[in-house]
């Protein structure tokens, strides 16, 4: 076998590799273009790790430890696996070692595989060849016509194009070292056409707004001119790289402050990044020797946010996850040790790239030399202003570079002569070919996670709780560390209303990362709705509850104390908490977060500004709390309640101007609205007719307002209602009938509620038709709810019922038509459950009427009697009702029932046997009975 098999077969999988990584997107995750390649990576890692170790075995090759970035590097990997040891959020840092780890990997891998120049030309031709790919891609985003089913994404995201990268910064982060390779490549004369696709590249850069990757070219271009300058010294061109540097850097500054009287660029996303690295600096300064950990950023830096910080997210609903300066993540996830080292890559890999550059003799080695320079220099400069290393294609192109480079300096894989079945000999691949396959588990049992979690999100769209609970599950097995599948479980639990299992989920959630807010808000919100259904004899419960809420809510005010949901849910837990102990010290405090709260204009403020007046009453306040519910009324006059609070604080202060003056303002001010809020007008004109009437004593503008007011809305049946009421305490009657009347007349179509059809029946005529119009009522009281009518019961039909029964008392109509009337409104009462007044209407029609309605009006009046408490004399009735008509099936029924209810067991048991020996009953009613009669006592 040839000694350089191996070396040829790692050469061609890294380029496949780094082609598949470019290119690769997946639907199936959230992160459709960062899950897939991260997994593309792990699997690329132990595929080539074994390649090459297995390969070297079976060609009996000795490994040469790169000699320049190894100790370095293997050091900041080293760091990687203690500061995750030393973290509180160990598994969080997994998935974080583990990429390190892979990339590592690649790195050795990297470092056989590419001895010279002309052995890296092919890999650097299929990373231009697939990142054209990747920009003829973002050509097509950029004109509209995107195939890939990008979730939740508009179009206008792709007005800067990111390509295959989902993100056109860190589309930014490749264009700009592809741009180089491309540069580098087209010095060779039979590539000179790949400056086209360098320059396709820089138009791309520009178009994604990645202002960083302008300065990294800039510098690399710069700096690869001031080393060719330099000839053969390497010190010379340190020295140069670095004034150029230093006096680039002054020029930036002095430029900037020219033009905008200030050191540095100022706008709103550089601000956040400029505060971010305040929260990073305390951060460093609170764990400065091994960090928090790879990949706690995240988890940490609500902590650490400034002001600013804290109003980006309650705008934007949005956070940085990284630094956006690698230098500086280093130094937050390892410590300042992660820093130095970070560096010491750098100016090593610079350093070493100078040195091949000046004092190799071959040409091909001197341009690879000056390429190096520039990849490193523009790289370094860009990761002051970004996150390079921790993505997956700019991450890998690092590192695969990194050892491209140690393998100019690699000695030659000598022979070895031991056996290859030596233990020596055995115990290199092995060890590669165990960290190759735990990292291969690693990234496909974390992206199986992302799947089941994306699954989950479809199945909640759909409404498909059980089974998006069920993924969710899986995820959170697959990936324990992970807390947003409990989160999930939990919102999802919550929106079923199993308070129990959402907080069970939600604080497992709270455990992987307590300082996110979009946690521990939800979860002070169950523990409130908790609270407010417990009943009220579990005055512990509600306690701890409420405080539960409280400590939750008050945990995401002090990570971001202007955040508007943590403070109201604070508010409401404070209120909760002082109604239920009703301390002085507990309605004070609650009065104060109210007030903060409110201060910050949350949506809920008329629900907060009536829990505030009630604290203002508790300390016997009543003008501020007026202030308060007046202040309610302005905000939200649509809602009744809002009112009915307003007129309760003006009775316990015995004056009612303040609401007078509201509701003119209110009536003037929609009056003037074109077109007028008619629904509106109604419901503040009845409002005002109320208290004209109560307050004021003034009928005539009450009876007005109310007029207006059912002109504005003809179908409330409510206003309706009020305003028979109102007609009958002042002797307006008359006035109602012609409203009643008029309504019929101008109305269209069937725009009227049934009441007021039936009331119309009767006043349309003279004398009044009391018969039809109680026709008209009962059989709309026992039909549904129906014809776009909201209210039923009392507020639809009862009313209308009183006033038909004035009717009969002030006519007196002959008795063959009374009974009848009586009748029909005993049907009204029945259906609306007044079984008092239906029992006493029932009782006087069945002296009145004929079978079969007076033996209908019997059993009904029997059924309304029970209802009421009086068995007795249901009983009775039903007795002699069934001696007179004993085939009347549905008389018997009620008289068991009525016999079971009582506690008359034994004549009950009768009653039903003997219903059940009949053989004309239905099959239905015998299979009731039967149920019925086995469920009695024994």
């Amino acid at each position: 076998m040839e000694a350089a098999r191996t070396d040829k077969a790692l050469r061609a999988g890294l380029a496949l590799y780094l082609f598949c990584i470019v290119l690769a997107m997946s639907p199936y995750t959230l992160d459709a273009t960062g899950d897939v390649k991260i997994l593309i990576t792990h699997w690329a890692a132990m595929l080539l790790g074994c390649l090459w170790a297995f390969g070297y075995w079976l060609e009996g090759r000795k490994i040469h430890a790169p000699k320049i970035l190894f100790v370095p590097i293997a050091l900041y990997f080293a760091l990687h696996i203690l500061s995750g040891l030393a973290s509180p959020y160990l598994g969080h840092s997994v998935p974080g070692i583990g990429l390190f780890a892979s990339y590592f990997l690649l790195y050795i891998v990297a470092a056989h595989a590419f001895p010279d120049a002309k052995s890296l030309n092919p890999l650097l031709l299929t990373l231009v060849f697939a990142v054209a790919v990747s920009s003829a891609y973002a050509v097509v985003q950029w004109l509209g016509y995107d195939p890939f089913p990008w979730a939740g994404i508009t179009q206008n995201t792709f007005k800067a194009p990111p390509g295959t990268f989902g993100n056109a910064n860190v589309a930014g982060h490749t264009l700009v070292l592809a741009a180089l390779a491309a540069a580098f490549l087209a010095t060779n004369p039979r590539l000179r056409w790949c400056i086209v696709f360098a320059l396709i590249f820089v138009v791309h850069e520009y178009y994604t707004g990645h202002r960083a990757g302008a300065l990294a070219l800039a510098g690399a271009i710069t700096a690869t001119l001031a080393i060719k300058a330099s000839g053969s010294s390497t010190r010379r061109a340190i020295v140069s790289v670095t004034v150029i540097g230093v006096l680039a850097v002054a020029a930036a500054i002095a430029y900037t402050f020219a033009t905008s009287q200030r050191i540095a660029p100022v706008e709103r996303s550089l601000l956040l990044r400029y505060n971010s690295y305040f929260g990073a600096a305390e951060m460093i300064a609170e764990r400065p020797f091994l960090g928090i950990g790879p990949g706690n950023y995240v988890v940490e830096t609500p902590r650490f946010w400034t002001p600013y910080e804290q109003e980006w997210f309650e705008t934007k609903s949005m956070m940085n996850e990284h630094v956006h300066n690698d230098v500086l993540e280093s130094a937050v996830e390892l410590g300042l040790g992660g820093a130095l080292l970070y560096i010491a890559i750098f100016v090593l890999a610079i350093s070493a790239s100078m040195a091949l550059a000046q004092r190799r003799e071959a040409q091909g080695d001197r341009r690879l030399g000056l390429f190096f320079a520039a990849f490193f220099i523009a790289y370094g400069i860009d990761g002051l202003f970004g996150f390079n290393l921790r993505m997956p294609v700019s991450g890998c192109l690092f590192f695969i570079m990194a050892g491209a480079l140690e393998g100019q300096f690699l000695e030659g894989s000598a022979l070895v002569k031991q056996s290859r079945w030596a233990p020596s000999r055995l115990i290199h691949p092995v060890a590669v070919a165990g960290l190759a396959l735990a990292l291969a588990v690693l990234g496909t049992r974390v992206y199986q996670s992302e799947l089941r979690f994306f699954q989950g999100k479809g199945f909640l769209q759909a409404k498909r709780y059980a089974e998006a609970d069920q993924q969710w599950a899986e995820a959170e097995k697959l990936a324990p560390w992970n807390w947003l599948p409990a989160r999930e479980r939990g919102l999802t639990a919550f929106y079923q209303e199993d308070y129990e299992r959402a907080i069970e989920h939600l604080e497992r959630s709270a455990t992987g990362n307590p300082y996110w807010i979009m946690t521990i808000v939800p979860l002070a919100n169950i523990h409130l709705r908790r609270a407010t259904q417990l009943p009220p004899e579990n005055a512990a419960q509600r306690i701890d509850a409420y405080s539960s809420a409280w400590k939750f809510a008050n945990d995401a005010r002090a990570v971001s104390p202007e955040n508007v949901s943590a403070n109201e849910v604070a508010a409401r837990a404070a209120y909760g908490l002082a109604k239920e102990k009703n301390g002085e010290a507990d309605w004070a405090e609650a009065e104060r977060v109210l007030e903060r709260a409110l201060a910050l204009k949350t949506e809920k403020s008329a629900t907060l500004r009536v829990m505030l007046a009630e604290a203002n009453n508790h300390f016997d306040r009543k003008d501020e709390a007026l202030a308060q519910l007046t202040l309610v009324v302005r905000g939200q006059p649509e809602v009744d309640s809002h009112w009915v609070r307003l007129y309760q604080q003006s009775a316990a202060l015995g004056s009612y101007d303040t609401m007078r003056d509201e509701l003119d303002s209110a009536i003037d001010a929609n009056r003037a609205i074109s077109p007028a809020p008619r629904a509106l007008l109604a419901s503040i004109l009845q409002w005002r007719a109320r208290i004209l009437e109560a307050a004021y004593g003034d009928a005539d503008a009450a009876a007005q307002d109310y007029e207006d007011a059912r002109h504005f809305a003809p179908r409330d049946v409510v206003l309706w209602g009020r305003y028979a009421g109102f007609a009958s305490r002042n002797d307006r009657i008359s006035e109602f009938r012609d409203a009643v009347v008029s309504a019929r007349k101008t109305a269209k179509g069937g725009s009227l509620p049934k009441a007021i059809k039936a009331l119309a029946a009767a006043w349309s005529s003279e004398p009044p038709n009391i018969t039809q119009a109680a026709q008209i009522l009962s059989v709309a009281a026992e039909a549904p709810v129906g014809d776009g009518e909201k209210v039923g019961g009392a507020a639809q039909f009862g009313w209308a019922a009183d006033l038909l029964l004035q009717e009969i008392q002030a006519a007196r109509p002959d008795p063959t038509k009374t009974g009848p009337i009586l009748y029909r409104l005993g049907l009204v009462y029945r259906a609306i459950r007044n079984h008092g007044q239906a029992a006493a209407l029932f009782g006087a029609a069945s002296g009145l009427l004929e079978a079969p309605e007076k033996t209908q009006s019997q059993q009904y009046w029997a059924e309304a009697l029970a209802q009421t408490g009086q068995d007795e004399e249901a009983i009775l009735i039903l007795r002699r009702a069934v001696k007179a008509t004993p085939s009347l099936y549905a008389l018997r029924i009620s008289l068991a029932q009525i016999l079971a209810r009582s506690g008359s067991i034994p004549e009950a048991r009768t009653e039903y046997e003997r219903l059940l020996h009949t053989t004309t009953l239905s099959l239905k009613d015998r299979e009731q009975l039967q149920r019925e009669l086995e469920a009695l006592p024994k």
